[in-house]
């Protein structure tokens, strides 16, 4: 829950710099979004970092209790997707916007949503569970397994290969925040 809330403060700083997105075809919304991924993922790898320096164990007691994280994750994606069809369909941000849910079958619209640009409590939804949480989380947790890797095996030639991993997913996720 703590990492969901560091999330969404990345969102939510004062003066941060902003783009504005496409258009939506109907109604003309144009969402805004924050534009301070780089330095979010930064700041992020270097708390985490320091996290992991004060306490060399926080990688295995993640890697032993990822179960538990998965299922927290998977329940919070549950309530989010009921909360946001509730509210596309009863307090939409953009009536006009709001897709043609009419004959669709319940869990399509449940997962898909109903809303082009939700928000909830000023930052977008999308921008904060994908471009935050999400690709914030994979860029932590393939350092995180392959630091666990290391505590748990040592340095053996098994621990090339995740380190080699956690290098080239974080040049990718780096290239999304910065883009």
């Amino acid at each position: 829950m703590g990492f969901y809330l560091w999330a969404y403060l990345s969102l939510r700083i004062p003066n941060a710099p902003t783009f504005k997105g496409p258009a939506t075809p109907k109604g003309g919304y144009v969402p805004v979004y924050s534009a301070n991924g780089t330095q979010f993922y930064l700041v992020s790898l270097v708390a985490y970092f320091i996290l992991v320096f004060l306490n060399p164990d926080i990688p295995v007691w993640v890697y032993e209790d990822f179960g538990s994280i998965a299922a927290v994750l998977n329940l919070t994606a549950l309530l989010l997707c009921a909360y946001l069809m509730m509210k596309g369909q009863n307090a939409p941000e953009e009536k006009k916007d709001i897709e043609d849910w009419e004959g669709y079958p319940v869990l399509y619209l449940f997962y898909r949503g109903i809303e082009l640009h939700p928000r909830l409590a000023d930052v977008d939804i999308k921008q904060w569970t994908n471009c935050r949480v999400g690709m914030m989380g994979w860029a932590i947790l393939v350092i995180n397994f392959c630091l666990a890797n290391i505590r748990i095996h040592g340095l053996e030639t098994t621990a090339a290969g995740s380190v080699v991993n956690a290098i080239v997913i974080n040049i990718y996720l780096l290239k999304f925040f910065y883009w």
